[in-house]
């Protein structure tokens, strides 16, 4: 297996991330927290150890006991040959339903463009953003752009076929279009990490390419932020651009591990754990007894924008100190999918990508029960239901053969 594969194992994603929150965190003074997130620092060394230790459980469920079997591009193509109509009639349903859930969301902007335009110069991304948030309920068939993304640009990998390109081209240019009036640079990102960990394992020779590329769109992204926050006189008047944007940046690592000290300032475990089962209803039952005093803790000592407990918080808020057990599970799960993913199995060059976005964001919030997510899981669920009934069908032909 090529070295530049064993950077994207799961232990060292995860435990790189998640030490720069936590470095980030005590190196940020209560003056920017109170700045920024307009909230005071809580620190505490039990809060600081205990979140090492859900890191370290991550990290020892995930390390591998035997060596991954490794296959090259061409072998990889060669096996996911016989899926292409299943990938054809996958990517046509939820392709369709991404682009017209982009289009009809935007439709109003598309209309008005100039008038939309005027008002991001004049007012900011902020006035934009909430023009567009009356039609939300469309929002939803965007979620599926993360999937139809990762199954597009395989196919292109797969079978060379300019097509798969550009579907993954036009998704990721109406995210483009969502961050320049939403300001939701998530959106981005989601598509841009799955497409270069692909990206790094079918062509190592343009991972240069890709670190230039992903310069590039990191400064697209963050000059927005100029546009959104910037113009206030709050920071303007204190900080220097480049200054604000860095501390700005610093904020998503610390004030994810701050909220993440505010569960333990509360006595939170005393009060709804060991297991509140908030992971799993939460989008059932949001006005729930634990969600609202979720909610209400918040709106004490959280920031209505840093408002994530982080990965470790949310598996803490669910099942208390066992949440540590949890977290050495998604590492065994991730090493799995990992080897899946070096082997060059379907499965594992679809799930993978999207664990690594989880990787990355474990310091902010558990993302594998997000909502945007769970769209993904349906698109997989959808080209597994394809092909067990492709298998069975090739079975009930033998078996009449016979």
């Amino acid at each position: 297996m090529p070295k530049y594969l064993k950077y994207l194992n799961p232990s060292l994603l995860v435990f790189s991330i998640n030490t720069i929150a936590l470095s980030a965190f005590v190196l940020t003074s209560s003056t920017l927290m109170m700045d920024f997130a307009k909230v005071p620092k809580h620190s505490s060394g039990l809060g600081i150890l205990l979140y090492f230790i859900f890191t370290a459980a991550f990290v020892i469920g995930s390390l591998n006991y035997k060596s991954s079997v490794y296959r090259t591009p061409e072998e990889i193509n060669s096996i996911n040959t016989r899926y292409r109509q299943i990938i054809v009639i996958t990517l046509t349903v939820f392709g369709f339903l991404t682009v017209f859930g982009y289009l009809f969301w935007f439709k109003d902007v598309i209309l008005n463009l100039k008038a939309y335009i005027l008002k991001l110069i004049t007012s900011g991304m902020l006035s934009s953003s909430q023009s567009l948030k009356e039609e939300t309920s469309i929002k939803t068939l965007t979620n599926f752009g993360i999937g139809t993304v990762i199954l597009s640009f395989l196919s292109y990998k797969f079978y060379s076929k300019i097509k798969y390109k550009r579907l993954t081209i036009l998704i990721v240019l109406l995210s483009v279009f969502r961050v320049v009036f939403t300001a939701e640079r998530i959106a981005l990102i989601e598509l841009i990490i799955p497409i270069a960990i692909i990206v790094v394992r079918f062509d190592p020779i343009l991972i240069k390419k890709m670190m230039f590329a992903g310069l590039v769109i990191l400064i697209i992204v963050w000059s927005s932020e100029l546009l959104r926050s910037y113009m206030s006189p709050v920071y303007n008047e204190k900080y220097e651009p480049v200054e604000y944007l860095f501390y700005r940046f610093s904020m998503y690592f610390s004030t994810s591990i701050n909220n993440f000290q505010i569960l333990l300032y509360e006595s939170f475990p005393k009060d709804f754990l060991p297991i509140s089962g908030r992971t799993f209803y939460k989008f059932f039952a949001p006005n729930s007894e634990t969600g609202v005093a979720l909610g209400n803790l918040l709106s004490r000592y959280g920031s209505k924008e840093y408002n994530n407990f982080t990965a470790w918080g949310e598996l803490f808020i669910d099942f208390g100190y066992f949440g540590i057990l949890i977290a050495a599970l998604l590492g065994r799960i991730s090493r799995l999918a990992y080897n899946s993913f070096i082997a060059g199995k379907i499965i594992g060059l679809y799930i993978y990508p999207l664990l690594v976005l989880f990787f990355i964001q474990s310091f902010r919030t558990l993302l594998l029960v997000n909502i945007r997510f769970y769209a993904s899981y349906v698109v997989i669920l959808f080209f597994i239901f394809l092909l067990s009934i492709a298998r069975s069908q090739k079975k009930l032909q033998k078996s009449e053969q016979l």
